[in-house]
């Protein structure tokens, strides 16, 4: 029994010298740092508020233009803020009239297909190299176009 408790501590002494000296070197394949790097991040953040104020100041704009009895019956100031919903904007400023509301339901899956598309995207395995950071922010900046201006043509289709 005490030659087994013997052998187990010597093992275990040789064991720990061993990894001591391989966390000593720096250039050991085993014990690296890898860098974690988020993939979406502030930029990502900015380029949908700027998609957003972009597009609630268009929608703003548009709404104002109107006439004062339609001006009285929509809903701007919603449609205005609510312009984060992307191409339900134009059922928000109709009151959601079933025309306007099945207009919008008929755009959304497609908004929402690019939009989540654009969000998967950030998780394949790419390398994070500089273009591919570059190619993710790219698409990014598609999604979120192509979600406001699911709005813009949703807005388009309230007013005519």
């Amino acid at each position: 029994m005490a030659r087994r408790i013997w052998i187990f501590i010597h093992t275990a002494r040789s064991v720990t010298s061993v990894l001591q000296r391989i966390m000593a070197t720096k250039e050991t394949p085993i014990i690296q740092e890898r860098r974690s790097r988020r993939r979406v991040g502030r930029t990502h953040l900015f380029v949908f508020l700027a998609g957003y104020l972009l597009f609630a100041g268009l929608t703003g704009f548009v709404l104002s233009k109107q006439s004062p009895s339609d001006r009285r019956e929509n809903l701007n100031v919603a449609a205005t803020l609510g312009a984060v919903s992307g191409p339900l904007t134009g059922a928000i400023a109709r009151n959601f009239q079933s025309c306007c509301l099945e207009f919008s339901m008929k755009l959304l899956p497609y908004c929402a297909g690019v939009g989540i598309a654009g969000l998967a995207f950030h998780f394949l395995a790419l390398p994070d190299r500089h273009p591919a950071r570059a190619v993710r922010l790219a698409i990014w900046a598609l999604a979120v176009f192509v979600w406001f201006g699911g709005g813009v043509l949703s807005l388009g289709h309230a007013l005519s």
